[in-house]
């Protein structure tokens, strides 16, 4: 991991509270071939009650081979011993190292046997944690690929639904548009109709009228044919008259 500027501010104000924080800074200054600022920061990283294990041993690298402090085989081996009590298999190999050729310690093949046997159980666990982690990171895989399969099906449903939604958009374009031509054509065959009904009306009225009239007409030709009848009548009773 890269240390910007800001990130490397981050982490000095994390290792407070984080030993692995202070490891960290402590590596990006190792890295920059200044090892007594790392040193500085790996005995931050290893001062806590949980010191960082990858810290105890790059100390006890630092005090065997002299870099960024005094070469020192006794903190080399303190240091070692610390990282091993963390289960680090490096450190336990270094120690086995050291006990079986009694470097800043008594020479002893069985320590050097036992150093070297947690070694090899330490790292025979990383190994089946990393496999379990492995197996575990391929089912992860399955079920991303599963979720994202479900996924595209959902997506393409979903597409699905927004081409039917805008089809049915469309489709109520149109209807909505040939109602408003047909309330249009009914407005106006409304209006028709209403002026239609209205001569309707004075054509009913007009007949009707005409029908008063012609009734009227009717009892004015009555009552002239009774007037006619009745002269007839009286110039015949008066030509009986003159005959007798």
């Amino acid at each position: 991991m890269i240390l910007t500027k800001q990130v490397l501010e981050k982490k000095v104000k994390d290792s407070e509270y984080n030993p692995h924080a202070a490891y960290e800074v402590g590596e990006h200054y190792y890295s920059q071939g200044e090892y007594e600022k790392a040193v500085h920061w790996y005995h931050k990283a290893v001062a806590g009650a949980d010191p960082d294990p990858l810290a105890c041993y790059a100390l006890g690298y630092a005090f065997q081979v002299g870099q960024g402090t005094s070469m020192d085989l006794i903190q080399a081996l303190h240091y070692y011993e610390m990282a091993a009590m963390k289960d680090l298999p490096q450190a336990c190999y270094n120690l086995a190292y050291f006990y079986q050729n009694g470097i800043g310690v008594a020479r002893n093949q069985k320590l050097a046997d036992r150093y070297s046997e947690r070694a090899l159980e330490c790292l025979t666990r990383q190994a089946h944690e990393l496999q379990s982690a492995k197996a575990g990171l391929l089912e992860l895989q399955r079920v991303i690929e599963a979720q994202k399969r479900n996924y595209d099906i959902l997506l393409k449903t979903h597409q699905k639904a927004l081409y039917m939604v805008d089809e049915q958009k469309n489709e109520h374009k149109k209807l909505t548009s040939e109602l408003e031509k047909w309330i249009g054509l009914y407005r106006k065959e409304e209006g028709k109709n209403v002026q239609l009904a209205k001569e309707k009306e004075d054509l009913l009225q007009l007949i009707r009228y005409n029908q008063n009239q012609l009734l009227d007409c009717q009892r004015l030709l009555e009552e002239e044919k009774n007037k006619v009848k009745m002269m007839n009548q009286n110039r015949e009773n008066r030509m009986g008259y003159l005959q007798y």
